[in-house]
């Protein structure tokens, strides 16, 4: 299943009760600056004019972005070529001398450093849970699958996990399979593990946190993990028309930010139980929005851990304690579970969802547009305005005469 994003950007604009040019991350996935583009061509009047909202709220922001500056090249008053220092999304603009000197940065980062770090160099952010809005377009037929939910007394295994790159941030997994392993939990979970990722075997693999490194030969305890990256914007039928826990990898884990993406809402459109490895604080986020978590069939403690090796053990523990219950507790967790899982299930795909994660996304922008209104100045108009005609010139000083801005800037 896909989504056409650039509909989703045209949407998101439509909403936004004022003009403004949409950047989004085109192929979609890159990390690379370039990539990240208008989602359509405006004229040279507008690019100068109007707000800038770069939408990076689909992956990660690198954190090397924050800080960077990259030259802007002009003519000066007698032709010599020059540069400036600008942030790197101004100087990668269309126009980097357009009037406004703050950048909308429209993300999926709660409680990120790297976006503080941005604000402080002159962006706006305005946050928003992009993947809440996607995800419900994913995993749409789950709300009419008749076999989501259905009782499996033949299944034996107690715990659902999908476990397959391990790579940047998500190291941890390796030695949460490894964990699943020396603890004898493998008999009751449903799993498997990627060997490679991004062509290293995971024995070649340098950590980058070197708590997560593993000497346990993998392959001898698990299948081979050879799902590719669309799948988590998928569900498995069978995987989740058994009743299960699923217990949730997420992409950042050892991080004091939260970024929840489709793997934590899939769960909830197949009205599944789940324990989230994800950062400190992601069960308290998925509540904001409304959702329900299992306190106290299930010991949720681990999420108030800021501690990712401590946190990771406290899940493992967990594990185990509810695969040692007698069966007759079990049960009655399970169903427990199930009926908040329910709940969760009619609230995903509710109108009630939607609109509270559009709602902050509009309100976000709203606000970050009015405060663009006060960074507007002509400092790079000043520089380069020779280069355009007497025409040009005056529709921008009418521009900011409207604005209540001089001529020699804010």
């Amino acid at each position: 299943m896909s989504i056409p994003l650039d509909r989703l950007y045209t949407y998101l604009h439509g909403i936004c009760n004022h003009d403004v040019i949409i950047y989004r991350v085109y192929p979609y996935g890159s990390k690379n600056i370039t990539d990240c583009t208008p989602l359509k061509l405006r004229s040279w009047y507008e690019d100068m004019t109007l707000p800038h909202a770069w939408c990076l709220d689909q992956e990660l922001i690198p954190s090397s972005w924050a800080n960077a500056h990259l030259p802007f090249f002009y003519f000066d008053e007698q032709m010599i070529k020059t540069s400036r220092l600008l942030p790197l999304f101004k100087a990668y603009s269309i126009l980097p001398y357009r009037l406004h000197d703050r950048t909308i940065l429209v993300h999926s980062e709660f409680g990120s450093k790297t976006v503080k770090t941005m604000q402080n160099h002159g962006y706006i952010p305005v946050h928003w849970f992009s993947h809440g809005a996607i995800a419900q377009d994913w995993f749409r037929y789950a709300e009419h699958d008749p076999k989501i939910g259905q009782q499996n007394s033949s299944n034996t295994k107690k715990f659902l996990i999908y476990n397959r790159a391990w790579t940047g941030t998500r190291e941890y997994r390796l030695k949460f399979a490894a964990m699943l392993a020396e603890t004898g939990l493998l008999s009751v979970c449903k799993t498997s593990v990627a060997f490679t990722d991004s062509g290293t075997h995971y024995s070649q693999h340098r950590f980058q946190n070197s708590q997560w490194s593993i000497d346990l030969k993998l392959e001898d305890y698990f299948d081979e993990n050879l799902y590719t990256s669309c799948a988590s914007a998928d569900y498995d039928q069978d995987d989740y028309a058994q009743r299960i826990i699923e217990v949730v990898l997420e992409t950042i884990f050892d991080d004091s930010k939260i970024s929840l993406t489709e793997k934590s809402l899939r769960p909830m459109a197949t009205g599944t139980p789940f324990i989230l490895a994800s950062a400190a604080g992601s069960l308290a986020y998925l509540r904001r929005y409304g959702f329900e978590t299992f306190t106290p069939w299930i010991n949720e403690s681990y999420d108030l851990e800021s501690d990712p090796a401590t946190r990771l053990q406290m899940i493992i523990q967990e594990l185990q304690r509810i695969s040692k219950l007698k069966h007759a507790d079990y049960q009655l967790l399970i169903d427990q579970c199930y009926k908040i899982a329910a709940k969760n299930r009619q609230h995903f795909f509710s109108q009630n969802f939607f609109n509270s994660v559009i709602g902050e996304y509009q309100q976000g922008m709203t606000a970050a547009i009015e405060e663009s209104r006060h960074y507007i100045s002509d400092h790079e108009w000043q520089l380069v305005k020779q280069q355009h005609s007497e025409i040009q010139q005056q529709q921008i000083q009418d521009f900011l005469q409207r604005n209540r801005i001089s001529s020699t800037g804010k």
